[in-house]
């Protein structure tokens, strides 16, 4: 059995996909599947019509390949094949009808299908019917009668037939017949409305004797209304899915040139190729393969190169690894040399603090001689004041020594003279103090490094 998805009718009308899809090809016993998008919601169950021989499951065509579903004429409205689809203008504004059927005998009575006529000429395809001008006619439900120009279908022959309704009443509805306007009419007097939340694929929802006697291949209903390029695209496609019913297929050749990379094509079948094309193919095939060698030899270069650049990347890593342990290294190294100078630093800044003290102890010794080289001063001259030696300070008579004035100068001279050497010596501890970085202290009158040397060890 042939199932066509409706993505593929929804992809050849302009993406416009069908509510409800039944394809006789794909009844399987009883069941008919729905494969428009209402999915599972539309599946029917036709075995009371089967089994009351209502309905039956035919196949036609040279191949015996294709089915199709055939009605009587002799089911009573109760036992119509319904579809829960509810095609009120209120509930569906714009609506079509898409059947590829057959005509297989005109009965005495009206023949009605994809009705829910309620008795108020509701959307319906009057397949016969003698209220629509001159003779009967094919017409529609359109609220009430009208003149049909459109002549009742040839028996036997499979027709392609769209119904379309855009909007109620006031809007327009339209017949196509294999692809091409049969006739457009006003929809006149009131809008479709019906009791029924359904309607029937072989006849009339409410009134009997208006079963239809005919075959279907194939229905879809349509929420939208369909134009008239997409009706020829439909007829297209439903004829050539019909063709293929009576056309046997052609002979498979050997695709074995058509293999690649393990992807077989059957040439025959998806390009319909003759024997000129089929060898042309072949050698463009073979330049193609040649093209996939070559990419595939590319590709390897790629991959081998990709190798490399992996060792090489791997070989740096490698190396800046060692650098960065390294300068870690140099880094510890900086750090413990840092803490070592800070160390020597604090050293220094000890040991400069302990000299200052003693240059200050120095000074103070210092200043202590000072103060007593003073007291003696004082004392000396006190005690010429008491012993009367005043009489040195008159005028010299001659006999005294040359330079000198008076006894008092040169006692002070020689106290001057007796510690020069103290003075000098002091002078001289600070000065190489504060050069050299020694220390030394007085004792006795005199600087002595050698014992300072031990002090400080």
């Amino acid at each position: 059995m042939i199932i066509f998805s409706s993505l593929l009718i929804g992809l050849t009308i302009g993406q416009i996909l069908p509510i409800i899809e039944y394809e006789m090809d794909n009844i399987d016993g009883t069941s008919l599947p729905n494969t428009g998008s209402g999915a599972e919601t539309y599946d029917l169950d036709l075995s009371v019509q089967i089994s009351n021989n209502y309905a039956s499951v035919n196949t036609f065509g040279e191949q015996g390949t294709c089915q199709e579903m055939c009605f009587s004429g002799t089911a009573p409205t109760d036992s119509c094949i319904m579809i829960p689809y509810d095609t009120d203008v209120a509930d569906v504004t714009n609506l079509s009808f898409e059947l590829m059927l057959k005509q297989t005998s005109y009965s005495n009575h009206l023949e009605w299908i994809m009705s829910q006529d309620d008795g108020g000429y509701d959307r319906s395809i009057l397949m016969k019917d003698s209220r629509f001008g001159a003779g009967d006619k094919l017409s529609l439900g359109v609220g009430g009668t009208y003149t049909s120009t459109v002549d009742l279908l040839e028996l036997n022959e499979y027709t392609h037939l769209v119904a379309v309704w855009e909007g109620g009443a006031g809007g327009t509805a339209s017949v196509y017949l294999n692809g091409e306007l049969a006739q457009s009419m006003i929809i006149i007097q009131r809008e479709s409305s019906s009791r029924y939340g359904y309607f029937c694929l072989e006849q009339n929802a409410a009134h009997s004797n208006h079963q239809w006697n005919g075959c279907m291949h194939q229905v879809r209903v349509y929420d939208e209304a369909v134009d008239a390029t997409q009706v020829a695209n439909l007829y297209d496609t439903a004829t050539k899915k019909q063709d293929s019913c009576d056309t046997p297929p052609p002979p498979k050749r050997d695709c074995s040139a058509f293999n690649i990379d393990g992807f077989l094509v059957d040439c025959s079948e998806e390009f319909e190729l003759n024997e000129e094309e089929f060898d042309a193919v072949q050698k463009d095939i073979g330049v193609i393969e040649g093209r996939l060698d070559d990419v595939d030899n590319k590709i390897k270069s790629l991959e081998n190169a990709d190798k490399d650049l992996g060792v090489k990347a791997d070989e740096i890593d490698t190396r800046l690894g060692g650098r960065l342990n390294g300068i870690d290294g140099d880094i510890v190294q900086l750090r413990d040399e840092d803490k070592t100078l800070d160390t020597k630093l604090n050293d220094a800044d000890k040991r400069l603090s302990d000299r200052i003290g003693d240059n200050e102890v120095a000074h103070n010794e210092l200043k202590d001689r000072v103060s007593r080289i003073e007291s003696t001063l004082n004392a000396f001259s006190s005690a010429q004041s008491v012993f009367g030696r005043n009489d040195l300070n008159e005028v010299d008579d001659g006999t005294s020594p040359s330079g000198l004035s008076s006894m008092s100068d040169l006692l002070i001279v020689g106290l001057i003279v007796c510690n020069i050497g103290t003075i000098l010596t002091c002078i001289s501890c600070l000065f190489w103090s504060k050069r050299n970085g020694v220390k030394g202290h007085i004792y006795d009158g005199v600087v002595n490094y050698d014992e300072e040397q031990k002090l400080q060890k």
